[in-house]
């Protein structure tokens, strides 16, 4: 990745149009005829030219050493077709300048007939003022620059997304390589960096001419790859060296061990033993006889010829009653397997079984064994017999007795309080909201005082220091003055909660009710509404503020 930009100090007016004909103009073209050329500023080349000078104006305008034009040159991997190497520049231009709303212009260049072959490039041409296409040959131009971006960081972060682009196509095209945004120095590569000659130097080079730079980039390719060289054999080096110390410790600890003789198996040393055999000649072959064998007429059975007629003796077949023999009681039981139980670990009860008590049926007597009657059928089915002969139905369940304890002999006198009495709920409101506000009265004038106190301490203070002289030396007499004046303020402060006290004290046991003047000594306590006498009890519907 190779960036470089035209600011006004450098560059010529319509640098712009210049930069992206070149562009246009030399971008590949696909199998339809149509460049690789991608572009946010406009729908047609013409309008992307128009888009481009249009910005330069404006940046021309701004400042003297405006940035008119970014011009960035990125490598792509010639193994790829067009169509991915170009899909790898919309895929960054558009993830990083796309987002932001800046103007791109992004074309595909084969390498030159007389070049490398693998040198498959990018250009892509930007800018970091915002710029919005609106319509044909119209945009909305961006007050403010995009430095957040132009900036040695924001460059690094543009090679780590390219890196990371090639990746993904590399993935996609089925190369699985990943490729890297770190230098040959950051990898730890003894490659050293070349200097760009540009297309006059490359152009002169081409055609034989001398070209320092171009000599100094052959120089360096050859000690790059000489360092290389010495890279590898210097890690063969270390490869060897570890294997020989390797090879030696184990040398080292199979010499200490004790030679012993390893008996040789038995089916090794009789394989290899020498067996002295005869030599046996070839067997001639065994003599063949041919034996002539007559032929056997074959068997022909001849008809069966009846001779006389058999005689079919007769066979006496017992004839056996369909029914059972005449039966004068109930039938015995007939012997079964007891029951089995199975076990249940979670102790659930098994179902009751079936009542045998039914009424014995007794079948009717034969007469003779030629005559036999049925055996009337029962229409009910047969009961199974059991070899319980209990009960086994469930049990109803009991009723359940809630047991109430006799606290008769601890039972007492004492009656619950009627909270349903309105007079009884009107004298305890009553005398709550009261003690209430005499105690917010009381710290309301406690509060006062004090401040009153402090206030004439104060300008009993200041008064004292403005009449009499300031003495030059510190005296003794001084502090014991401010004590003075500090226990004085605080006689007063207490004397005066004494008589607030006092004075607001309920006589006679009466609660004063709030608006009431206080009544001084020697004054009779009179009021019209009789409450403030006799309080309790109230009427209801009579409150305390009445």
């Amino acid at each position: 990745m190779r960036m470089r930009y035209y600011s006004r100090k450098t560059a010529k007016a319509g640098v712009s149009q210049r930069v992206a004909l070149y562009c246009y103009h030399g971008a590949e073209l696909d199998e339809d005829g149509n460049p690789f050329v991608a572009t946010n500023v406009g729908y047609t080349i013409e309008e992307a030219l128009c888009g481009f000078d249009h910005l330069e104006q404006i940046n021309w305008a701004a400042q003297k050493n405006a940035k008119l034009l970014m011009h960035g040159i990125l490598a792509v991997d010639h193994r790829q077709s067009p169509d991915e190497m170009m899909a790898c520049g919309v895929r960054w231009a558009e993830g990083t300048l796309g987002r932001f709303d800046l103007p791109y212009l992004v074309t595909l260049h084969a390498p030159p007939p007389d070049g490398d072959h693998r040198n498959w490039h990018l250009h892509i041409l930007w800018s970091y003022r915002p710029m919005v296409r609106t319509g044909d040959h119209e945009w909305d131009v961006g007050e403010m620059l995009r430095t957040d971006l132009d900036n040695p960081k924001a460059m690094k972060a543009f090679r780590e997304m390219f890196a990371a682009v090639m990746t993904d196509m590399s993935y996609e095209a089925g190369q699985n390589q990943v490729w890297t945004a770190k230098s040959n120095a950051d990898r730890g590569l003894p490659h050293e960096p070349q200097v760009h000659l540009g297309g006059a130097k490359t152009n002169m080079a081409r055609n034989g001419e001398y070209v320092a730079e171009n000599e100094d980039n052959h120089e360096r390719v050859m000690r790059s790859k000489a360092a290389v060289i010495d890279d590898a054999l210097r890690h063969a080096d270390v490869v060897l060296t570890k294997a020989q110390i390797v090879a030696r410790s184990l040398t080292r600890r199979f010499a200490r061990l004790p030679m012993l003789a390893m008996p040789v198996p038995q089916r090794v040393a009789s394989a290899l033993m020498s067996v002295n055999a005869e030599i046996y000649s070839v067997a001639p072959p065994l003599s063949i006889l041919t034996i002539d064998v007559p032929a056997v007429p074959p068997i022909r059975p001849e008809a069966t010829r009846f001779v006389g007629s058999m005689p079919v003796r007769e066979r006496n077949i017992v004839k056996r009653a369909t029914a059972a023999p005449s039966l004068s009681g109930c039938p015995a039981a007939t012997p079964r397997p007891a029951r089995i139980e199975i076990a249940n670990l979670r102790n659930w009860r098994l179902p009751p079984l079936a009542s045998n008590r039914e009424p014995n049926v007794k079948l009717p007597a034969i007469a003779k064994p030629a005559t036999v009657s049925k055996v009337p059928f029962s229409t009910q089915a047969p009961v199974l017999r059991s070899v319980y002969k209990r009960d086994q139905s469930i049990e109803p369940p009991r009723p359940v007795r809630p047991m109430i304890p006799q606290l008769s002999e601890f039972a007492t006198s004492w009656t619950r309080p009627d909270f349903a009495d309105t007079d009884t709920l009107e004298r305890v409101l009553a005398r709550i909201e009261a003690e209430r506000k005499r105690d917010e009265k009381r710290r309301n004038s406690e509060e006062e005082i004090s401040v009153r106190a402090a206030q004439a301490s104060e300008a009993a203070a200041s008064q004292q220091a403005t009449t009499q002289p300031q003495p030059t030396e510190p005296r003794a007499g001084k502090s014991n003055s401010l004590k003075n004046a500090w226990h004085l303020a605080r006689a007063k402060r207490l004397k005066a909660m004494i008589d607030w006290d006092e004075a607001e004290r309920p006589v006679g046991g009466a609660l004063r009710q709030p608006g009431r003047a206080i009544e001084g000594p020697g004054e009779k306590q009179e009021d019209k509404n009789s409450s403030s006498q006799s309080p309790f009890p109230r009427w209801p519907g009579q409150g305390v503020s009445e």
